[in-house]
């Protein structure tokens, strides 16, 4: 996730998924935990309205729809970056 506003900065979270689940019950895990990390970043910037969520090129079309499922409701903008440019910023994080 990657926020401007006032308090600008970018965070990452690493879902490890337990494939051993069907696919539903999966995706609506990676709902969920969207939603928690969307609310722990409201808590700490409850103004900032928009927020940029990108995921790496081998990621499942439906993994993506689980996570802006779970963002968009307490989000009022969702922008969605490349996966290039989400593989950039991860790259980034980890040199940190």
């Amino acid at each position: 996730m990657t926020w401007a506003g006032s308090n600008p900065g970018v965070k990452s979270q690493k879902l490890t998924l337990d494939l051993k689940k069907d696919e539903p019950a999966m995706f609506d895990e990676l709902t969920k935990s969207s939603q928690k990390m969307v609310e722990e970043f409201k808590k700490d910037y409850p103004k900032e309205s928009t927020l940029q969520l990108g995921m790496g090129r081998n990621v499942e079309y439906q993994a993506l729809i689980s996570l802006m499922d779970g963002v968009r409701f307490s989000m009022g903008d969702l922008v969605l970056i490349s996966y290039n440019e989400a593989d950039v910023q991860n790259k980034l994080l980890k040199d940190r």
